[in-house]
């Protein structure tokens, strides 16, 4: 199988990889959608001299979505054939920011997928099975893997400000994260006010539903959501 590799410089490299199987507890993914999110520009585009020698980095991708092709022993939450979507990070398991469900924030250890893990940017990802959320099928494999990170961050920060069609939220910045704030944020009901400086993104934000658009290198951004609310400025925002 093919995975890809960034080796920084702008480089990538497509590499011959054994395909994985899946030991207790754990299961192979028969990679579908991979994203590429803006935190993978980074290790894409860093000196080759700033990172590890080419042998010991791990395949990219960290929003991964895909096919359960196979499973290990003691696996019993889901089956060959489900359609999941995969959490890319792992924790202890035991602490109590994993038993909340952080496992981002494990205070003890954790590994990243696409990272210090073999990510979703390959033909096959070998995870534990607590990564694994089984997708509705109404989902593409596409919205899934978005769902799987940029997607997501941005619905569980609206849900955290409590956001309704009461409020009035500036979004700054329409990349990902931030159109999928828009589009969320209007099925809540709010009023949205979608900050950027790129014309296109701004369109794209006008298309997601966004009331009001600022293109924050006209001038002053502060200045023109205070004309648009009355000057009394949002209700929340999301950066």
């Amino acid at each position: 199988m093919k995975g890809v590799v960034f080796l920084g410089d702008s480089e990538l490299d497509i590499r011959e990889l054994p395909k994985p199987s899946a030991g207790s507890g754990e299961v192979v993914i028969e990679m579908k959608a991979s994203g590429l999110c803006g935190s993978d520009l980074r290790p894409y585009r860093m000196p080759k001299t700033e990172k590890a020698s080419p042998e010991l980095l791990h395949v990219g991708g960290h929003e991964p979505c895909g096919v359960i092709a196979e499973i290990g022993p003691n696996v019993t939450q889901v089956k060959v054939g489900d359609r999941v979507m995969m959490h890319h990070y792992t924790g202890c398991g035991a602490c109590s920011m994993c038993r909340i469900g952080y496992t981002q924030m494990c205070l003890h250890h954790h590994e990243v997928y696409g990272s210090t893990e073999d990510g979703g940017h390959q033909d096959y990802l070998l995870c534990p099975e607590s990564t694994c959320i089984k997708m509705p099928d109404a989902l593409t494999f596409e919205q899934g893997a978005a769902c799987a990170c940029g997607s997501g961050t941005a619905f569980h920060a609206l849900k955290r400000l409590g956001i309704s069609g009461m409020d009035t939220i500036a979004i700054f910045g329409q990349g990902p994260v931030g159109a999928s704030g828009t589009l969320f944020a209007k099925s809540m009901g709010a009023r949205v006010i979608a900050v950027d400086v790129v014309p296109e993104r701004l369109e794209l934000a006008k298309k997601l539903g966004a009331d009001a658009v600022v293109n924050a290198s006209d001038g002053n951004s502060v200045e023109a959501i205070r004309q648009l609310t009355h000057d009394e400025g949002p209700d929340a925002t999301l950066d």
